[in-house]
């Protein structure tokens, strides 16, 4: 089945990095591995009515870090390699003039908070 649906300019930003981290002889299956934390942050923005880049704020990273400890129950490993890989995103968009300034560049991976006794 073919998708018909138009593209916005999420699905127009991953393409654009999928095809950066292509020409840099990464292979396909370590390109689906960057971009599969991203996917997750899309989708995570998408929830909350955002729908550019610029409109993402370390607020809104902290909230998603936070959701996937408390509500994935993720280790701290994972939900660390989830931050990088958005960093390098971020910092990708930045060098396409899609943003200005990186708001995860200081977001800080701390240890899993503890649940409430």
């Amino acid at each position: 089945m073919v998708n018909c649906e138009p593209k916005d300019l999420w699905d127009e930003l991953l393409e654009s990095y999928a095809d950066y981290l292509t020409k840099q002889g990464k292979s396909r299956t370590l390109i689906l591995f960057y971009l599969s934390p991203i996917r997750k942050l899309i989708y995570f923005v998408k929830e909350n009515d955002l729908s550019k880049p610029r409109e993402i704020n370390q607020e809104m990273l902290k909230e998603f870090k936070l959701f996937y400890y408390e509500k994935r129950d993720f280790r701290q490993g994972t939900v660390a390699r989830y931050i990088y890989q958005i960093k390098v995103f971020f910092d990708f968009l930045i060098f396409m003039g899609s943003i200005k300034e990186n708001p995860a560049k200081n977001l800080k991976i701390l240890p899993k908070p503890e649940a409430p006794e």
